[in-house]
């Protein structure tokens, strides 16, 4: 008579089981809390940039037994991208959700607010404790930071680095701080991030992901140089919508065209599809 534990199975069979049971289908997920003190969070799909999915990773299987546990538990980290929607919950919202969680990390995506001095003071420790994870428990593998998440965000980084702060609180009032560039400390923060001591993020792939979406009146400014310096700090990879522009110092795709005509800068791939929408 055949058995009826999973433990009979091939481990082979088991770890596709795991692996079906703990992958989220957006590839990411992100950690709600259960209680209002954080000590127990449950994990649910997250779609990118902001999107909490319907559904929870089914995470009661780890609970079966010991064996179970010792097979499985990695497998959540090694097949989704841990997505943190507020960077500053990784410094204390989640310091002590699992004191073996810096081992078990494999691929970790961040939300990141530069157009405040908060959003940067955040970034910078939390970017040094991911550090530290990757030197100490060595599995990191990727670290992603959103720094754009819409056409807002995407106007006010050009506003931030023209005027010195966000269009919206420079303009219209008395501001003091108006002409301080913070631009340039976000900058400074992204790398100063990686510092001298490369050895810390051996291994490490290292992304700046951008989500600029179509603008139908398109840029009045340049940003194509800003995007530029954004990844000479960061280094690695800067993606756009979802395409390589920028790897390692060298442009891959250019996503800004100059509309001569209308006298902006256009998004490339958006332009072409007006065109051919238009033929």
């Amino acid at each position: 008579m055949p058995g009826n534990s999973i433990l009979e199975l091939p481990s082979e069979i088991r770890l596709q089981i795991y692996t079906y049971a703990f992958s989220s289908p957006t590839g990411y997920l992100c950690a709600l809390p259960r209680h209002e003190n954080y000590e127990r969070f449950t994990l649910a799909p997250f779609e990118p940039p902001n999107c909490i999915c319907g559904g929870l990773i089914a995470l009661p299987l780890l609970q079966t037994c010991r064996l179970i546990n010792s097979e499985a538990r990695d497998v959540v980290y090694e097949h989704n991208t841990w997505a943190i929607p507020y960077i500053g919950d990784l410094l204390w919202k989640f310091r002590e959700l699992d004191a073996g969680l810096s081992h078990r990390v494999r691929h970790i995506w961040l939300k990141v607010d530069f157009t405040h001095r908060p959003g940067l003071r955040d970034t910078a420790k939390s970017l040094d404790v991911l550090s530290r994870w990757a030197q100490q428990a060595g599995n990191l593998q990727t670290v992603t930071l959103n720094v754009v998440a819409g056409i807002e965000e995407m106007m006010e980084v050009i506003d931030l680095r023209t005027f010195g702060e966000p269009l919206y609180s420079a303009m219209g009032r008395f501001n003091p701080r108006a002409g301080e560039k913070l631009f340039d400390e976000y900058l400074r923060v992204l790398r100063d991030s990686w510092a001298e001591d490369h050895s810390r993020w051996a291994g490490v792939k290292r992304k700046l992901e951008l989500r600029v979406e179509y603008v139908r009146d398109g840029y009045i400014g340049d940003p194509r140089e800003m995007v530029k310096e954004m990844h000479d700090a960061f280094k690695g990879e800067l993606w756009i919508d979802g395409k390589l522009c920028y790897k390692d110092g060298e442009e891959i795709l250019q996503p800004f065209e100059w509309d001569s005509w209308a006298g902006i800068f256009q998004i490339a791939w958006f332009r072409n599809h007006s065109r051919f929408w238009s033929q």
